[in-house]
């Protein structure tokens, strides 16, 4: 990765803005991944860390510049946990469940019985028909 340090005091050149530009949109990946664009995106961060390294001793006339650290290809997938996530994910559908429930029973306006029929038009029930099932029972 290439630092761009946004309080220097000097501006970055735009031949490097527009080539840091052109790769990071070709090769655009995690250089510690398995997959093809991560070991392309892992070889150019540690050929441009090695040359930024030789030019800048010969440009500043330094001999103290070391790499710290070089981007290295993994063995394992980065960062995958399926336990978390199905433990995240299962909270995720308790928390939408329980909300949709709730909606349903807050904005429910249908009358149920008899007595909620006096609550609301506040006159007597004179009768009411009784919900047959198919066995002929009530």
């Amino acid at each position: 990765m290439i630092y761009l340090d946004y309080s220097a005091t000097t501006f970055t050149c735009d031949e490097v803005l527009d080539y840091f530009i052109k790769i990071n949109k070709e090769y655009n990946a995690n250089p510690n991944s398995n997959h093809l664009l991560g070991k392309k995106a892992k070889n150019i961060a540690n050929v441009t860390a090695n040359y930024f390294a030789d030019e800048v001793v010969d440009l500043y006339n330094m001999n103290n510049v070391n790499i710290l650290d070089e981007a290295i290809e993994s063995d394992t997938p980065y960062n995958i946990n399926v336990v978390k996530q199905v433990i995240i994910y299962m909270m995720i559908g308790f928390i939408i469940g329980a909300g949709i429930l709730f909606m349903v029973f807050y904005f429910d306006r249908t009358i149920k019985s008899a007595e909620q029929i006096e609550q609301k038009i506040k006159l007597p029930i004179l009768g009411s028909v009784e919900k047959i099932n198919k066995g002929g029972k009530k």
